[in-house]
């Protein structure tokens, strides 16, 4: 499956429940169930698969979950279409027929050689070995690293902007279209550009490169993923949590692309980075931002070379101190690079992205001597830590990490961050800006967050408290 969030919707939850007469009480644990299954098949040939999960409803049969991959609301999502507990027989018919594509061996064993006689009873004892021996001989996929799959996944979000490009360059783009330019990576990430969507209207593409005054060839774009997540400089705009500009190694007339971002704009339901400003920009124009202290973040190898080339043709840059800048450039320190599963031991990003939830909406700064209002209380941390060793997957000391890394988060956002990681429907810190919409959303809703298995399950069931036109929450 792609690697985007998963999402049950109550109403297809509703349905199957009053079709196959099970409780909602037999889905508790449904994530973790999910997360580690008994079984993977592919029966259709769709993309679609069919996780066979360890729950079982009231009849004992295991529940198995239909999944395939869809857009939803508030972003691409893999959906699921159905929840229902499988007869054995009919799991066995799967593994003769050869749809399995993932076994957990020694699940896949016990649940084939631990099911009731009575159940087990309709199929032959040769139906039932055969079974055995599909999951015994089953070679699993080797396990991609989380780098290997996001690398798949950057590159096949520039290809398909490569192919929407040409679509617009040769006049068959569909109108109205929006780029998608992925999500910021490490460097965009360490410069404060918050972990959301990048986007670009093919109309503002189009629109800006006709200027009079900085034209260019939408050839100019080819590749721009790529070359964002590559940049040569980034640039505070004015106030750098709100916009910033990116030089990127994309020449037009021997000018560097400059790709003006606007962060965290509300866009319908979700917010996304926005790609608002598109130009050529003179070299000496963006170095003499160097000079003036807006740099953010400098590839200062790249930077240096194209600073040796103007040597040569001192008439290009005839008013700046090359020799000044040069320094500027040695001494620059980038800021520090995210890493690990919720940036252990760094959370510089997770303090100053939710600056503003931390307000309140007033204009009070949050110092250190105040922090400890909003660590969790030593009840909560216990109910926390408890929900994380559930997963079985994270030591002490990662624990304690995630612990740390809710610091900067009020009470009521710590705790369901806790829950909804350790039923593993986020990831941090890629899934920290939908956590706290999720929880400006309860806030106006007033409902408790706990409630809901996921950020997206809570902003979907109360999506009637958005108004699209406005593009804002509406008041209860």
């Amino acid at each position: 499956m792609a690697n985007y969030p998963m999402v049950l919707y109550g109403n297809k939850l509703i349905k199957k429940i009053k079709k196959h007469g099970y409780s909602i009480l037999d889905l508790l644990n449904l994530p973790k169930s999910l997360a580690y299954p008994i079984a993977v098949f592919d029966t259709k040939g769709d993309g679609s698969r069919i996780a066979l999960a360890e729950i079982k409803d009231h009849k004992g049969n295991n529940f198995v979950v239909s999944v395939r991959y869809g857009n939803g609301t508030q972003a691409e999502v893999n959906v699921i279409t159905s929840v229902y507990g499988k007869l054995f027989e009919s799991v066995v018919r799967w593994l003769r027929k050869g749809y399995l594509t993932y076994a957990d061996k020694k699940k896949a064993l016990a649940y084939l050689s631990g099911t009731p006689a009575p159940i087990a009873g309709a199929l032959t004892e040769a139906e039932l070995s055969h079974a055995t021996k599909v999951v015994k001989d089953f070679q699993n996929q080797k396990i991609v690293e989380d780098n290997d799959i996001r690398y798949r996944e950057f590159e096949a979000v520039n290809n398909q902007f490569n192919t929407e490009l040409q679509q617009q360059i040769e006049g068959t783009l569909p109108k109205g279209h929006i780029y998608k330019l992925g999500i910021p990576n490490h460097i965009l990430r360490s410069a404060g550009i918050p972990m959301l969507p990048i986007e670009m209207s093919a109309s503002r593409a189009s629109a800006k490169s006709k200027q009079d005054n900085h034209p260019f060839n939408l050839e100019l774009l080819r590749d721009l993923p790529r070359l964002l997540n590559n940049p040569l400089a980034i640039f505070s705009y004015g106030d750098k949590t709100k916009a910033q500009n990116i030089i990127v190694e994309a020449q037009y007339d021997g000018k560097e692309l400059l790709v003006g971002l606007h962060l965290s704009k509300q866009k319908g339901y979700i917010e996304v980075n926005d790609v608002r400003g598109l130009f050529p920009k003179d070299t000496y124009q963006w170095l003499n931002w160097i000079a003036q202290g807006k740099a953010i973040y400098l590839d200062k190898e790249s930077i240096q070379e194209k600073m040796n080339q103007r040597r040569i043709n001192l008439a290009e840059v005839a008013h700046l101190d090359l020799d000044a800048i040069t320094k500027i450039v040695k001494d620059f320190q980038n800021p520090a690079e995210p890493y690990g599963k919720f940036q252990i031991g760094d959370n510089t990003q997770t303090k100053t992205l939710d600056e503003k939830q931390r307000k309140n909406g007033s204009q009070e700064v949050i110092t250190h001597e105040d922090d400890l209002r909003y660590r969790l209380s030593k009840k909560d941390r216990s109910v926390v830590e408890g929900w994380l060793r559930k997963r079985n997957d994270l030591t002490e000391e990662e624990i304690a990490a995630f612990i740390e890394y809710t610091t900067p988060f009020d009470n009521k956002t710590a705790l369901a961050m806790g829950r909804w990681f350790a039923n593993g429907t986020i990831r941090l810190p890629e899934d920290q800006e939908m956590v706290i919409q999720a929880i400006k959303v309860s806030e106006i809703a007033k409902v408790d967050p706990l409630r809901y298995s996921s950020p997206i399950q809570l902003i979907n069931t109360h999506s009637d408290k958005y108004s699209p036109k406005t593009r804002q929450l509406k008041k209860c």
